[in-house]
């Protein structure tokens, strides 16, 4: 008597989500396991996993989220290409809003030789749920960044001034925080651990290098402490980097008389 062949299930976007969540949660769980609960095979669990970017950024409120399949983009190089440019605003941390990304969409489109798009509002609100983008109330003023027409005349400006100069002699400087006793995020266990309260103890790193990387100068780094436990007996000259020290550990402008 031959097997019964297993039904295959359907999943809908929320379910696909629900995986990604369990496996976010109880990654000690193989994809088996996962399956048995969903009522559908390990392969499939580990393509939706392999997504899962796409379906954790679905919304519960979104009409898609009970949909049985995702609908696919109709010009996906148009897509991508818009996806890696919104991206980039959101990460400059600088405003967009509907008509700009539209705007943009028409230009990638000419560019890409896609003579029948028309860029609707309806293909504007399925790009915006197929990449979990949502019209948000701004709050405080922590992040005052110039508008772009600024940004794009001191760049015009800064070239003007750097044109009398060789790349080798331009340089440019940047200071990051290191948090040095930190512990990292993601570690190897055998089974779900609890996490500690995040060390804020941080020390102030600052780079120098010409635009062509062929000359850096030695790191300058701050501490809190003159003589932490750690270099005591150590002659700090001899360090690798330029050691300095104040109560906070940060850059502060010093002026002399």
């Amino acid at each position: 008597m031959s097997q019964r062949k297993k039904a295959k299930t359907s999943l809908t976007a929320l379910q696909k989500k629900k995986i990604c969540q369990i496996k976010n949660q109880q990654p000690w769980l193989i994809n088996s396991e996962i399956a048995n609960k969903f009522n559908c095979g390990s392969s499939t669990v580990g393509d939706i996993i392999r997504e899962k970017d796409i379906w954790l950024a679905i919304n519960e409120d979104d009409s898609q989220a009970s949909s049985m399949k995702r609908r696919l983009p109709k010009w996906p190089e148009l897509e991508e290409a818009l996806s890696i440019w919104v991206e980039r605003i959101l990460i400059g941390n600088r405003d967009i809003d509907s008509a700009a990304i539209l705007n943009k969409a028409k230009k990638f489109a000419a560019e890409l030789g896609i003579n029948n798009f028309k860029g609707s509002e309806g293909w504007l609100a399925g790009f915006k749920k197929r990449h979990g983008i949502s019209s948000y109330l701004k709050c405080g003023e922590s992040l005052s960044a110039p508008p772009e027409e600024d940004i794009q005349t001191e760049r015009l400006k800064l070239r003007d001034v750097l044109q009398k100069w060789d790349p080798e002699n331009i340089f440019n400087c940047d200071e990051s925080a290191l948090y040095w006793s930190r512990e990292p995020n993601r570690v190897l266990a055998k089974g779900q651990i609890k996490g500690r309260k995040r060390s804020m103890e941080r020390v102030t790193v600052f780079f120098v290098a010409n635009s062509t990387g062929t000359e850096k100068l030695p790191v300058l780094l701050i501490n809190k402490s003159q003589n932490p436990r750690a270099l005591r007996g150590i002659n700090k000259n001899e360090l690798p980097v330029h050691y300095y020290w104040n109560r906070v550990a940060w850059m502060q402008v010093s002026k002399k008389d």
